[in-house]
């Protein structure tokens, strides 16, 4: 659930960013400024490197069936490679294997 939400928070960021870069029909700026300022966006947005190899934490869930499902959501969507649901007392815990 946090992947998600910080997901969409760098989409959100990244088109706003993007919209933010767009020239105006009435700016004076020559039009080579407006391509140099979007290169320099696009490397300042890129993804960021993709994690160790080893397990982490993705979030917790209420009930063992909740995480199982989560996990395996996520490999066949191919966001990771495998997955283990750690009992943690009142919650169930997902950790998964980029």
């Amino acid at each position: 659930m946090r992947a998600r939400a910080i997901a969409a928070d760098l989409l959100t960021t990244a088109a706003l960013t993007t919209l933010a870069l767009q020239p105006s029909h009435a700016s004076t700026v020559p039009e080579a400024a407006p391509a140099s300022r979007a290169t320099a966006a696009v490397v300042s947005v890129a993804s960021p490197a993709a994690p160790a190899a080893s397990w982490h934490y993705i979030d917790d869930y209420w009930t063992y069936r909740g995480c199982v499902t989560a996990g395996s959501e996520g490999v066949d969507l191919g966001r990771w490679s495998k997955f283990k649901c750690v009992d943690a007392g009142a919650f169930w815990d997902l950790y998964v294997w980029y």
